[in-house]
């Protein structure tokens, strides 16, 4: 019976863990309602950083544009005039211009880097979660299992004694009663 018993509970915990749950509403835990709503709250915070570093994509493009806009717009003689003088500027705000973008890239792959690392933190913990809860189901069913393996192991000594007290109670009439006939 206990090799029975103990491949149920085997076939019991691979089910857990591969569905997920056990549909029962008595297994349902604030932990396992909290988890998506976290993984959710990642998501949302995800996309609202997404939606951050295209503004910030856009607004640089746009300013590169304008920029250039104000170059072409400017006279050739003023331009060649200016020449000698801009192009150590233009060197210098080139400079500062790819060091900004570099930054603001360096930055969005720090965030993004945070938050995969984040989400990945969320699922790690929503699956220890899910295999502690197997476990404490698994260790719940054996200790019962073992409950009613002690209690038919009393049932069965009840009727052996029974039984005993029984037989001892008939020989002791027939002694008596052969005593008393002899």
């Amino acid at each position: 019976m206990s090799l029975q018993v103990a491949s149920t509970n085997l076939r019991f915990c691979l089910t857990v863990v591969r569905k997920g749950s056990t549909r029962k509403s008595i297994h349902s835990f604030a932990a396992r309602r909290k988890a998506p709503e976290s993984i959710a709250q990642v998501i949302k915070t995800q996309t609202k950083y997404k939606a951050q570093l295209l503004a910030a994509v856009g607004v640089f493009g746009f300013a590169r544009i304008a920029a250039e806009e104000v170059v072409a717009v400017k006279e050739e003689g003023e331009v060649i005039k200016e020449k000698e003088a801009t192009v150590e500027e233009a060197a210098e705000a080139e400079a500062t211009r790819i060091a900004t973008e570099k930054a603001a890239a360096d930055e969005a792959a720090r965030i993004v880097a945070e938050e995969a690392a984040a989400a990945e933190a969320a699922r790690i913990a929503a699956e220890e979660a899910a295999a502690a809860v197997a476990a404490r189901l698994a260790a719940e069913e054996s200790a019962a299992a073992e409950v009613a393996k002690i209690a038919a192991q009393d049932a069965a000594t009840r009727d052996a004694w029974i039984k005993c007290s029984t037989a001892a109670a008939i020989v002791f009439v027939s002694w008596v009663v052969y005593l008393k006939t002899s």
